[in-house]
């Protein structure tokens, strides 16, 4: 009787692609072959499942040594003889059918993204990213974090005017449009954004983010527009207010007895004095050479001081 061969650690298993693939081995020779190959460290992909008849096959699996955040990793664990090989040669053409097709995990790289990269993201911020950032009180705290991480975003504000209860003086105040959420342009890096501490998450159904197109924000940008709007003309109607010629005013810009000229009508070139003032533009004078018909009501636009 021929002697014996031993079995050399590792026979039975034979590697394809990245992937470890079982044969129909008996239970006992496919244990000694794992455990000379753990044993000699060269064994990499496939790790022992145990069934209720014990080590019953191989675990197949893909190497993801290098891979990115979207990497996929599939396991097969079978508790019959054989049924690891069905399941790895259907693996085997489900990867051929994805390279064929142009899809599918490369070593070292990413999943591959079968849409194109959408414009907005919506974010919801944590409470404390809606208040004032220390360092500077123009930005909040969320809008600083967002800057320095280096993220293209867009916080819709709300600005207007409010005037101290103590010192009278105008402020100006600004708040969020939409209050807690912000908007993300381009988002390539979802891991580099959850390290950012203001932001609570990113809004999604079932795990994938939620997606806004670019008209949906040009509304938002135009309601922010309309308010910026409204506040420059309120600004502009204050300070036009505030220039303009009260009676109080203009009796101090005419006194009694300021010497004036009339420069329109068919008074022009005649001198006269201001009497009193009567009206936001209006003085009563008194001519000088036609003194006999008393006093006579003009409007400011229609005469000037004489120095």
């Amino acid at each position: 009787m021929p002697k014996r061969r031993p079995h050399e650690p590792g026979r039975g298993i034979r590697r394809a692609g990245p992937r470890w693939v079982s044969r129909m081995v008996p239970p006992v020779m496919a244990q000694r072959a794992f455990r000379g190959a753990h044993a000699r460290g060269w064994r990499r992909g496939a790790v022992p499942v145990g069934g209720r008849g014990g080590m019953r096959g191989v675990a197949c699996h893909a190497e993801d040594r290098g891979a990115g955040d979207g990497a996929q990793r599939s396991e097969g664990g079978f508790g019959a003889i054989g049924s690891g090989s069905a399941v790895c040669r259907a693996d085997r053409q489900t990867a051929r059918r994805d390279k064929a097709c142009g899809g599918g995990t490369k070593e070292g790289e990413g999943m591959t993204d079968q849409t194109e990269i959408p414009t907005w993201y919506v974010a919801r911020t944590r409470p404390i990213g809606m208040r004032e950032a220390a360092e500077d009180k123009r930005f909040f705290r969320v809008e600083r974090d967002l800057m320095e991480a280096g993220f293209d975003f867009y916080l819709p504000m709300e600005v207007w005017d409010q005037v101290h209860h103590r010192s009278k003086k105008l402020m100006q105040k600004r708040r969020p449009l939409v209050h807690g959420y912000v908007f993300l342009a381009n988002v390539q890096n979802f891991w580099a954004l959850s390290e950012v501490k203001t932001i609570g998450g990113i809004i999604g159904v079932q795990g994938r983010p939620l997606t806004m197109a670019d008209a949906e924000v040009e509304i938002i940008r135009q309601a922010e527009t309309a308010i910026f709007n409204e506040l420059a003309l309120q600004r502009i109607q204050r300070r036009a207010d505030k220039d303009r010629l009260t009676q109080k005013r203009l009796s101090k810009h005419f006194p009694h007895g300021t010497p004036i000229e009339i420069t329109d009508g068919f008074l022009k070139g005649e001198a006269g004095r201001v009497i009193r003032t009567t009206g936001r533009r209006t003085v009563q004078i008194a001519l000088d050479r036609l003194a006999n018909l008393g006093t006579i009501e003009l409007n400011v636009d229609g005469m000037q001081r004489v120095a």
